[in-house]
């Protein structure tokens, strides 16, 4: 959001200072540089229905306007998936005049079709394009398409066809702050068509900064404790994850202080600290790719013999770090696919594209997914 505290506007104009430093895009850059950070950042294309970020935006200089495109398309859009905020994350627009209209843009979506919300999504999307930043996906704010998710999705794929060419995309709408495991929603799945729309949940209930939206201190150990022990996060990632959360701009602001920013920093780095051996930070697309991927995939047993167990394995997505795993009762000798051989490790932590493990009665394959590939696993 350039120039604006979002919370300024969301709260009646009653809450914290009307403007956010210029700098503070920079700083944040610095943060995800520094700790690996990745999923994705929204950027509001049309704020407060004050201008377009393409053209201009009231009350913002071309100066600033243009340093914080510059410094999300060159150092963040290179770590971290770029969304809208659909269009204005305050009062719905009218596409025919340009005006504001009288509720906002999470009210007014309720009572929208596919028909209506194609146009207002496809508007968000060319005026990140207009500014070379093409969006992977869509962020809602608040409940934006919650109530007519079935159209939203519809949309957005109708948008992302005519603007980008994407056939996969994904939004991120809602939480979950009960399941252990918080897996991605398929929401639109034609795999003739090699088309899907992925709903990205998150797995916290709450921004862990809201609380200095009120004047206190983060809780970064809502989702993490110090030990790796305690919080949301710890108990996602050891039901086996994936981990989504979120926080917002005006958190990363802090309200004039670097809380937000020490607080984000601080749970980065004890994410990396406790859990780094054997995860990984992965943006919203990658999850969509292999969400996408694992419900359309179809494995086919081939002729082999006593030797060798041959699998025809077909997607129409491609997908990295695609893991599969057989029940196996035997030792495992040489593992390929397409020809290649996976290389045998010995430890969960090793996992990664081009491994295969033996472990307890499975053989996890993790590989490169992608069309139709046949797996060899030659007995020992």
């Amino acid at each position: 959001m350039p120039g604006y505290n979002p919370a300024h506007f969301h709260s009646g104009f009653r809450l914290g200072p009307l403007r956010i430093p210029p700098d503070l895009i920079d700083r944040f850059a610095d943060l995800v540089e520094t700790t690996g950070i990745r999923g994705k950042f929204s950027v509001v294309p049309y704020p407060f229905g004050l201008g377009r970020v393409d053209q201009e935006v009231e009350g913002v200089s071309p100066l600033d306007l243009r340093h914080f495109l510059d410094v999300v398309r060159e150092r963040l859009a290179p770590y971290l998936d770029i969304s809208p905020e659909v269009l204005t994350h305050w009062n719905a627009l009218d596409l025919g005049t340009g005006r504001l209209l009288p509720w906002w843009e999470h009210v007014w979506s309720r009572r929208q079709t596919r028909e209506t919300l194609a146009p207002y999504l496809t508007l968000a999307l060319e005026i990140l394009g207009a500014v070379d930043l093409p969006a992977s996906g869509m962020t809602s704010p608040w409940d934006f398409g919650a109530e007519v998710e079935t159209d939203y999705a519809e949309a957005l794929l109708d948008a992302q066809r005519a603007v980008n060419g994407r056939r996969l995309t994904w939004y991120f709408l809602h939480t979950d702050a009960m399941s252990r495991h918080v897996a991605p929603r398929v929401t639109v799945l034609r795999p003739a068509l090699g088309e899907a729309v992925i709903n990205v949940v998150a797995c916290d209930r709450e921004d862990f900064g809201a609380p200095l939206w009120r004047g206190d201190d983060p809780r970064p150990d809502a989702l993490l404790t110090a030990d790796g022990r305690g919080g949301r996060l710890a108990e996602v990632i050891r039901a086996g994850g994936p981990a989504v959360f979120h926080t917002h701009w005006q958190t990363i602001f802090g309200f004039g202080s670097n809380r937000g920013l020490d607080a984000i920093r601080l749970l980065a780095e004890r994410l990396n600290t406790q859990f780094g051996d054997y995860t990984r930070w992965v943006r919203c697309q990658e999850l969509a790719e292999y969400a996408a991927a694992a419900a359309a995939v179809t494995v086919t047993a081939l002729p082999g013999g006593e030797a060798a167990t041959n699998l025809a394995v077909s997607s129409p997505f491609t997908c990295r770090e695609f893991t599969l795993s057989l029940d196996w009762n035997a030792s495992a000798g040489a593992v390929q696919v397409n020809g290649a051989s996976l290389r045998h490790v010995h430890d969960r932590a090793a996992i990664g594209e081009g491994t295969c493990l033996l472990e307890a009665g499975k053989l996890y394959l993790c590989w490169r997914l992608g069309g139709t590939q046949q797996i060899t696993v030659r007995r020992a």
